[in-house]
């Protein structure tokens, strides 16, 4: 029942649900709190009624909407795999597989310059802004590739280089 109750404490004084709740450290200035609704639709009814299903689906055991026919078809299936691995200065990823894609995010806009080859060659990218008030730039990583990738953020802003390098090792296992 803890996620019951924790969905129930997300509801306005009239019990209505929200779409989204903002999970990360508060942003003011989008008018974003940590636990508290995006902005979303509310009352929305999806929401609801996704609540209900969970309801049912505890005092059934087993999962409401559950289809019997697929859920014996993808019994066992291989889990959806991410091509995108995200690096942030909070979360500082180690490694990227080939044939993926390396997200590089930040809270202010940024250029990324990046190498493959440790520092050999060199690109800069200028990073692309969200709606959510970060920035990043996608590094597509090749199969082939093996050697890690460097990067450094210059920062417009300041006028000034992070000055320092980070590492994203590469595992050469097949995406």
């Amino acid at each position: 029942m803890p996620l019951v109750r924790a969905m129930e404490r997300f509801a306005n004084p009239g019990g209505f649900l929200p779409e989204q709740v903002w999970d990360e450290d508060d942003r003011p200035a989008l008018h974003l709190a940590r636990g508290h609704p995006t902005g979303s639709a509310m009352p929305l009814a999806w929401a609801h009624a996704e609540y209900v299903a969970l309801l049912r689906s505890m005092a059934d055991g087993t999962p409401f909407a559950r289809i019997p026919e697929l859920a014996r078809r993808y019994a066992g299936a291989r889990r959806h795999e991410r091509r995108v691995e995200v690096w942030k200065p909070n979360h500082r990823t180690r490694s990227v597989r080939a044939g993926r894609t390396l997200r590089v995010v930040a809270e202010r806009p940024f250029r990324l310059r990046w190498s493959r080859d440790g520092w050999a060659s060199a690109q800069e990218t200028p990073s692309s802004p969200t709606t959510l008030g970060v920035d990043y730039v996608d590094l597509d990583v090749p199969e082939a590739q093996r050697r890690a990738l460097v990067f450094t953020f210059y920062w417009p802003g300041f006028d000034s280089w992070e000055g320092r390098d980070y590492t994203v090792a590469i595992d050469g296992r097949p995406a």
